[in-house]
């Protein structure tokens, strides 16, 4: 009997796996709920402290012009494109901070770029290529790489000698950080976020696609939020084996697999169509179409009460 197919859940860019890959099963259910729960905080954006969001609406109470010079610049009394191009050039949001806490003016200009900054960790992963990958697969998704990192993992196969199946996962997973570095007290990831609030939606940025959070409650209730729907739609192995019992899907094919995802707001991705002159498809019935299916494979048939019968 061949042994049960494992999975992680890795960032392809920052090259970073969030630890402890286990069953698909467990990982769909509330055996390990935690997985799905540590998703959606990376794919959340970070949020400002709301002790943060107070200081700032202070301090702008008060800023000056630049050129202004009660402002009390000195040196630094230039134009504002120079003081940004000043702000952007600078990594890391200690040292942003740092320059900006020394006057209000500065403060209220690049304030903006402090939260850019903090946005920027590792433990970040909105706009990133993300995949659930099963350490039974002997292919990737179409495209996933780039032509340059594709280069690199054949020379790496040649040298390791990685291939045939089942070795995909395993030097991923070597060459992977397997932990996030700490946050910082500028930002935050909330716990308490309502993640079934309308508000928020999760956007697959590759397809132009999206699932809104008032959708997959009115579906599911409360069981299901917009982590579990993420992880349910990046899964991708060569072997069909997801380990739930009857279930003839291709939840392991998953069409969202290695594609750039970002939790935003309706608001906010308005503002983007207008902007860019694309179109957004609204995902929401279809994923949650295939959602139930798996869901109620492994809870059964009337899962979840709250949800409505098909």
């Amino acid at each position: 009997m061949a042994r049960a197919q494992f999975w992680g859940i890795m960032n392809v860019d920052k090259w970073r796996l969030i630890p402890r890959a286990g069953s698909l099963i467990k990982s769909l259910s509330d055996e390990e709920y935690w997985q799905s729960a540590e998703l959606l905080k990376r794919v959340h954006p970070l949020l400002p402290t709301p002790e943060l969001q107070e200081l700032n609406t202070a301090i702008l109470a008060n800023a000056k012009n630049p050129r202004d010079p009660a402002a009390g610049l000195g040196k630094l009394a230039l134009p504002l494109e120079l003081l940004e191009i000043i702000l952007e050039l600078i990594e890391g949001p200690s040292d942003i901070a740092c320059l900006c806490g020394c006057n209000k003016t500065l403060w209220a200009i690049g304030y903006k770029y402090l939260v850019k900054a903090s946005q920027a960790y590792p433990n970040n992963w909105q706009g990133d290529r993300i995949l659930c990958l099963g350490d039974r697969s002997d292919d990737l998704p179409e495209g996933l790489l780039a032509p340059e990192e594709q280069k690199e993992l054949e020379k790496l196969e040649r040298k390791y000698h990685f291939r045939p199946t089942g070795r995909i996962l395993t030097f991923m997973c070597q060459r992977a950080i397997p932990r996030s570095p700490p946050g910082n007290h500028w930002t935050v990831r909330p716990d308490e976020f309502d993640v079934y609030d309308g508000r928020w939606i999760l956007c697959n940025s590759s397809k132009r696609q999206y699932v809104r959070a008032d959708t997959v409650r009115e579906i599911a209730g409360d069981a299901v939020n917009l982590g579990d729907v993420l992880l349910s739609q990046i899964c991708w192995s060569s072997c069909p084996d997801i380990g739930i019992s009857g279930y003839e899907g291709d939840v392991h094919r998953g069409l969202w697999a290695g594609d750039r995802f970002l939790i935003t707001t309706l608001d906010e991705l308005k503002d983007d169509q207008l902007e860019h002159e694309g179109i957004w498809q609204d995902m929401s019935g279809d994923v949650m179409q295939k959602v139930l299916e798996i869901w109620r494979r492994i809870h059964g048939p009337d899962w979840p009460e709250t949800a409505p019968s098909n």
